[in-house]
């Protein structure tokens, strides 16, 4: 529940912060240089892909963001999230309510959910953007939807520890991240290579597994590699 709470917050607030006091809309920079100029306008309807996941968060950040560029958004939950969708659908709108805003800038699918609903809706000539966040199948009918679309890829992606890291902070920092919310969080290391020099320090290093963890430190697998020792370290203190 704490890593929850904490993800929750940081799509919420920390999102929030971030956003406000910036401009959304007209004339953000000009590069003299280049003789290039920025300029923000709203899209329109965004279709927001919510994951399994971090349902709340993803849902959060994305109707911050919309509404953020003058947006409407609606959200597509996964069907197996019946009862959470409307729940965090509704905390939204309560959050528009209260601040004078129309409440219908968001919504989502609440009747007949399936995913070939949510493929028809992708395609609709009046959705202007679509945020996908979910699984690879669900991406992939994003993008072939004809539908401008901002996705995601692969997470839990290969994590390098070059022959100049701090061991003992890249095994803490990896188990922290994997442990995380118990693992759900898809930017957290699926698997470590570490380079040859690094090997003979780094087998058998087991660090104290967090107590809330359900995921399990893999062996660290050495590889021989062409990486320079002065290449960018993972994982190493800043």
């Amino acid at each position: 529940m704490p890593d929850k709470t904490c993800k929750n917050v940081m799509a919420s607030m920390g999102v929030y912060r971030s956003l406000v006091g910036r401009p959304a809309s007209g004339l953000l920079n000009t590069d003299e240089a280049r003789k290039v100029s920025e300029i923000a306008s709203p899209v329109g309807i965004v279709v927001g892909l919510v994951p399994a996941t971090n349902p709340a968060a993803t849902a959060i950040f994305k109707a911050l963001i919309a509404i953020k560029g003058r947006n409407a958004l609606i959200l597509s939950f996964p069907r197996s999230y019946r009862d959470v969708g409307p729940k965090v659908g509704s905390i939204i709108q309560e959050a528009l309510r209260s601040s004078g805003t129309p409440v219908d800038l968001v919504q989502w699918i609440k009747r007949g959910h399936s995913r070939k609903k949510t493929e028809i809706l992708m395609r609709h000539p009046e959705v202007s953007l679509v945020l996908a966040t979910g699984g690879a199948s669900m991406v992939r009918a994003a993008y072939a939807s004809g539908t401008p679309t901002i996705g995601v890829g692969p997470g839990n992606a290969p994590t390098l520890i070059c022959a100049d890291a701090d061991l003992d902070y890249a095994a803490e920092s990896v188990v922290l991240s994997k442990s995380f919310d118990n693992g759900l969080v898809c930017g957290s290391e699926n698997n470590l290579v570490v380079v040859e020099n690094s090997a003979p320090r780094s087998s058998g290093r087991r660090p104290r597994r967090s107590p809330r963890s359900s995921a399990s430190l893999g062996t660290i697998r050495s590889s021989s590699s062409s990486y320079p020792s002065t290449a960018s370290p993972m994982k190493k203190r800043m």
